[in-house]
């Protein structure tokens, strides 16, 4: 809600709402290069960030503000739900290409994640609670009662190149992380509360762990009109209070193995594979896993923490075969190395970890 942001080259000038969003970009030696606002009368949170190959920025997130700076947008006014999903493109130079809302008129609508292709269309992933937006074909043309979605956007943004609901029966599913790798395929990660997924042949792990929730991955065809693959990543976790596994972060390298980060409380999480910490430590755990989905493959699988709870929040590759983890930590005792800071600075911290 701040009102006296140091601005640059700003997209719009004032702050409009209650609670709105801001986009700043710096350079390598921590200049201020831009600086704007971006919402409209009420509140609007940003909650995904992606960069192409030629510099365009793209801010995602959800808005219940019904006078955002649209501009060649898809979607120009808000659904009827009350709060839609929104996306920002910005371009090298700091214009503003399009913003559009994204949502129906049947309830909330959420983006959560983004992920750049290989020709540089946006793919973006979250929730909705609207029917009546997938795209013929699609690989589910129906959704829950609360859905997820993946969507990919043509270049211009102007229209759809598929829209499709991810969930499935008997449970609740939330994606919170996208990537895309070389040939356009959209892998999503999450969690879910369904026992009935239809998961894949090569499926790493085809059952339910058990607890209340696990983690699971999907990777649809180019065309989001079918899964690849599908499977359960969690186990059994004692706990009742945030209990079990979340995906919060996805990567996949140039060889098409793929980098799953998110938090875990289950002691019998699975893989342990490599393993930098192959115990469970607190009453949740971030972790990291490298999968060759394709041959069946858990080529390392990783719980990292302390004696608190630590949740790995975001996950960026190199250099090399190094992955680097950053999150959240209550844990006084996390495993340091060559450490910038030491010592829990309160309550709760940020945290990097970068692994080889």
């Amino acid at each position: 809600g701040a009102r006296d942001l140091p601005l640059l080259h700003p997209v719009q000038d004032t702050q409009t709402g209650m609670n709105i969003c801001f986009l700043m970009k710096f350079s390598p030696d921590g200049e201020l290069l831009f600086s704007t606002y971006f919402g409209g009368e009420r509140n609007d949170e940003g909650l995904a960030l992606a960069v192409d190959s030629t510099g365009n920025i793209y801010l995602a997130g959800r808005a219940s503000s019904t006078q955002l700076p649209v501009k060649n947008a898809l979607q120009p006014h808000i659904s009827g739900g009350g709060q839609d999903a929104f996306i920002a493109k910005f371009t090298p130079d700091y214009q503003l290409a399009y913003a559009t809302y994204l949502g129906g008129a049947s309830g909330t609508d959420n983006i959560y994640a983004m992920a750049i292709g290989p020709d540089d269309s946006l793919y973006v992933a979250g929730e909705t609670m609207s029917p009546g937006l997938a795209t013929e074909n699609a690989y589910q043309t129906v959704g829950q009662s609360y859905s997820s979605f993946v969507a990919r956007l043509t270049p211009q943004g102007d229209a759809f190149s598929y829209f499709t609901y991810v969930g499935w029966k008997g449970g609740y599913t939330r994606i919170e992380a996208l990537a895309v790798d070389s040939l356009g395929r959209a892998y999503a990660g999450g969690n879910t509360t369904s026992q009935q997924l239809p998961v894949s042949e090569n499926a790493i792990q085809s059952a339910f762990g058990g607890g209340f929730r696990d983690a699971f991955l999907l990777r649809l065809n180019p065309e989001g009109t079918a899964a690849e693959y599908l499977t359960y990543l969690g186990g059994n976790s004692p706990r009742v209070a945030d209990p079990d596994e979340g995906i919060t972060a996805l990567r996949v390298d140039h060889r098409g193995h793929v980098y799953a980060a998110g938090h875990t409380s289950s002691p019998d999480f699975p893989g342990y594979h490599r393993a930098l910490q192959p115990n469970l430590a607190g009453g949740f755990d971030a972790f990291l896993l490298k999968l060759d989905v394709d041959n069946r493959q858990v080529i390392y699988s990783t719980f990292w923490g302390g004696s608190n709870r630590d949740a790995g929040l975001a996950l960026t590759l190199g250099p090399g075969e190094a992955a680097t983890l950053a999150g959240v930590t209550y844990s006084p005792d996390l495993p340091l190395a060559r450490a910038a800071q030491s010592t829990l600075g309160s309550q709760n911290d940020a945290f990097v970890a970068q692994i080889c």
